[in-house]
């Protein structure tokens, strides 16, 4: 089906609108020379925008900028307007031909769908796909609406990065030292206050392990009933919806856990971790925690969280890492009061929640991207010089 072209603008292939990036380097990097600091941010076709430095000047690109990098086989794409090495197999260079600017293509790119191929070669995909121009005022007009998008999107996760930063140093200072303590003891968990214990999660709690209900009978599913799997948990602290549900029938398969229920895998994905919003039952990899009355669910949340790294290590080497229900229950927790259990939650919750906050703002952000994209690279919406 024919694309239709707004009045004043033209369309092409891909490969009729890049030229040879010439000069560029005397050598790609190894992955294994990327380093953690150095005087050039390397760049190649992964997923993080920059993914080690290096001193290394033979690995400079010496081209002209800006660039744009293209994954050959992760068909990632990155704007560069900065000094920088190339890393690895796969990473592609796109400069357009003159008259076309360099940030308009892009996004334009962007907004080509290039399905995946697997580990195959896609810049010969790329090439084949079309790109509708318009005059060049409308393009840079164009690149500076998308791009003060993405500035924005750039500053709210530059919010969220440091903000779990903040984060950690808290959930470390009021799960070791507590509030307003001066007296500390040293325990098998490390020093912890004076006032506080140490206890199993099976002293501070009832212990359930899920299963899953026969798949096999339909009666049991699509009712209200959360089902709950690990891919239902993410970095979210409360768990509420999921991508299963059960019937009443299903309900009684298993054993229900209550909301409020501390969530944590415990095969496979070792260490996802949520607060069941409701009533629910969960799969077998997944170990559920019932607090008793003198323990606060978000305390015992952060606290595993904590010491969450620990946890994983009791999975051991095996093929599927796993950890049983008896080790689970073995596993010790420093509980203070529940007086200060609330203090020290409500004080964790409050920086959870303005991550909440700034990363349904980065959803909003993107989805406007998204629609800005769709109109601004077809001529619906039309903008000036």
């Amino acid at each position: 089906m024919s694309v239709e072209i707004p009045e004043g603008w033209a369309g092409d292939t891909v490969a009729n609108l890049i030229q040879k990036v010439s000069g560029s380097i005397a050598r790609k990097l190894k992955t294994n020379e990327y380093r953690s600091e150095g005087r050039i941010p390397i760049v190649d076709q992964g997923a993080d925008f920059i993914c080690g430095y290096t001193d290394d000047d033979s690995a400079l690109c010496r081209s002209p900028l800006p660039l744009i990098v293209f994954g050959d086989h992760t068909r990632y794409l990155k704007y560069i307007d900065f000094n920088f090495a190339i890393g690895a197999d796969g990473t592609q260079l796109i400069r357009p031909i003159p008259g076309i600017d360099v940030k308009f293509f892009y996004y334009a790119l962007c907004g080509i769908d290039l399905e995946s191929e697997g580990y195959s070669r896609h810049f010969r995909y790329l090439k084949e796909k079309s790109v509708l121009l318009p005059p060049l005022s409308e393009q840079r007009r164009i690149a500076e609406i998308l791009s003060s998008v993405d500035d924005a999107i750039a500053a709210t996760q530059a919010v969220i990065d440091q903000t779990r930063t903040v984060k950690q140093g808290v959930l470390k200072r009021l799960l070791t030292k507590g509030i307003g303590h001066t007296r500390f003891k040293q325990t098998e968990i490390g020093e912890i206050p004076e006032e506080w214990e140490v206890k199993t999660l099976g002293e501070v709690g009832r212990i359930i392990t899920g299963k899953t209900p026969s798949t096999k009978d339909p009666s049991l599913w699509g009712g209200e009933i959360p089902f709950v799997t690990p891919s239902d948990l993410n970095e979210s602290v409360y768990c509420g919806a999921v991508g299963r549900t059960l019937t009443e029938l299903g309900r009684k398969t298993g054993k229900v856990i209550p909301a409020g229920g501390v969530l944590v895998t415990c095969i496979a994905s070792i260490g996802k971790m949520a607060i069941s919003e409701r009533d629910c039952l969960t799969n077998q990899q997944i170990n559920a925690i019932i607090p008793n009355s003198q323990v606060c669910s978000e305390f015992l949340y952060y606290a595993i969280l904590q010491r969450l790294d620990v946890l994983k290590n009791l999975s051991g080497t095996t093929a599927v890492p796993i950890i049983n229900k008896s080790v689970f229950s073995e596993f010790p927790v420093a509980l203070p009061r529940p007086p200060e259990q609330s203090q020290i939650s409500g004080a964790l919750s409050g920086i959870d929640c303005k991550l909440v906050a700034s990363e349904a703002e980065i959803s909003q952000l993107q989805a406007l991207k998204l629609a800005l994209m769709s109109d601004l690279l077809t001529g619906r919406t039309r903008v000036g010089a």
